[in-house]
């Protein structure tokens, strides 16, 4: 069970450890925070984001499967 200080205390990552999470190139994840389509945070001139809303995007994006015919 995590408190809310846990969730707040989690861990920034780099645009490269993110694309690398979700297995797209770097200038691939780099242009979907740009574009907003994926939040991110700006600290000086670093681009971070919270693996926990990249997945959330991940699940966001699922497509279903059809059955087979």
């Amino acid at each position: 069970m995590t408190t809310p200080e846990a969730a707040d205390a989690e861990r920034y990552v780099t645009v490269k450890e993110a694309a690398a999470f979700l297995g797209v190139p770097v200038n691939t994840f780099y242009k979907m925070c740009l574009a907003r389509v994926i939040p991110s945070y700006k600290i000086g001139k670093l681009r971070r984001v919270r693996l926990s809303e990249v997945a959330a995007f991940a699940e966001s994006s699922r497509v279903e499967a059809r059955p087979a015919k």
